[in-house]
């Protein structure tokens, strides 16, 4: 079984940790971010995708558009109106050409991250 620790805002995820039961295509992720209000979270990995999960039902709530490389940093401010994404080329598949680092800041809606 998995064991998840939280201390007092970070989600810590046991490395390698894949979603192949929830997911057709198992992935691994690289960071998360929780956000209080409705208990759910939202992960990004190396696939440059980020993922809202309602953690309570195990269910993933939605995802966000691909991101140009790897996400490696994710934060919800203090409202849970913005989540910062910073996206960063983590060197997962060795030394290559790779697009710039970048950081983007979305608005979220309620309907992406309130639990259905």
């Amino acid at each position: 079984s998995l064991s998840l620790s939280l201390w007092p805002s970070i989600l810590i995820l046991p490395p390698c940790w894949s979603l192949a039961a929830t997911s057709p295509i198992p992935f691994r992720f690289c960071i998360c971010a929780c956000k209080h209000r409705h208990g759910t979270f939202a992960t990004g990995g190396c696939d440059g995708m980020v993922y809202v999960w309602d953690g309570k039902n195990r269910k993933r709530l939605c995802q966000f558009h691909r991101y140009p490389t790897s996400i490696a940093a994710l934060a919800f401010n203090d409202s849970g109106s913005k989540l910062a994404i910073a996206s960063s080329y983590t060197f997962e598949e060795g030394e290559k050409d790779h697009p710039a680092d970048s950081i983007f800041v979305r608005m979220v809606s309620e309907a992406e991250v309130k639990p259905k």
